[in-house]
């Protein structure tokens, strides 16, 4: 059901701008080392006892820094840092959407189609693709961590942790991706299949962010894959998020299989 030519092709379309992503997110993620080591302690104590500033960065990471003495702890931060989300979310909508709604959008998917190729095979395909190609983005975060570590000397932090972090990251990399290629199967113009995922995402960043400056948005937050993911939580109770990750796999594989659908039954213009 799975070509591997195809996936052998998307890989090799999509590698460079993945290598990339790649290398940003690992740099990141060390110079982010280096800028905790720098940090001056007592001062940077100071300002998380400030309860506006306490309240922000709990609506950003997802739980109270305060509540936390682990060094594995101010390092997490990175996991959920802005950076590491735009990163990862623009290549899984590039990916995904230039392969599905591209091919429709710029007319070639009458070649594709003459391929002796089913439709679930090509869906099925580009799937794999997209998982080999990111969830290695997920680790470029730990990997990141580890080689800052090693450099800074920063602190004893167990990279066991962090690892069931990464993990949790991968659980979210699977649902956002599930729902990008819905979408993009659904599309005949990769512009519009962009900016519907963009725009639910977005919606998912800040319900999040916003719950927790707001109580009223408490009662929807669940709505946010955010919901499901907290490294400051994983490294507070030092436990795996199994429910947490059940949750976000499962909503992945839900939306994975309604792009199937949508893309076995729709009618795929000609041009």
């Amino acid at each position: 059901m799975i070509s591997l030519s195809l996936v052998r092709r998307t890989i090799r379309d999509y590698l460079l701008i993945g290598s990339a992503v790649f290398v940003v997110i690992c740099g990141f993620v060390v110079l982010f080392n280096f800028a905790l080591d720098a940090f001056p302690r007592q001062q940077t104590q100071n300002w998380i006892e400030v309860p506006w500033v306490r309240k922000f960065i709990v609506a950003l990471v997802g739980a109270d820094v305060m509540e936390l003495t682990k060094p594995e702890g101010m390092l997490s931060i990175a996991f959920s840092h802005p950076l590491v989300w735009v990163l990862l979310v623009s290549f899984t909508l590039t990916l995904a959407s230039g392969v599905l709604a591209g091919e429709v959008d710029r007319g070639t998917t009458d070649l594709l189609a003459a391929l002796p190729l089913s439709r679930p095979a090509i869906y099925s395909s580009v799937s794999v693709s997209l998982l080999l190609m990111g969830l290695p983005l997920c680790w470029a975060v730990w990997l990141g961590a580890k080689i800052g570590i090693a450099l800074t000397g920063f602190a004893e932090v167990r990279m066991s942790l962090l690892a069931i972090v990464t993990c949790n990251l991968c659980a979210a990399f699977v649902s956002i991706s599930g729902l990008a290629l819905m979408i993009s199967a659904a599309s005949s113009r990769r512009g519009m299949a962009v900016a519907l995922a963009f725009g639910i995402l977005f919606y998912s960043f800040v319900i999040n962010f916003l719950a927790t400056l707001w109580p009223a948005l408490q009662a929807i937050s669940f709505t946010s894959f955010l919901s499901y993911y907290a490294p400051l939580m994983i490294i507070r109770e030092e436990v795996w998020p199994w429910r947490h990750m059940g949750t976000l796999l499962a909503t992945g594989a839900v939306l994975w299989a309604a792009g199937l659908v949508v893309f076995i039954r729709r009618d795929i213009p000609a041009h």
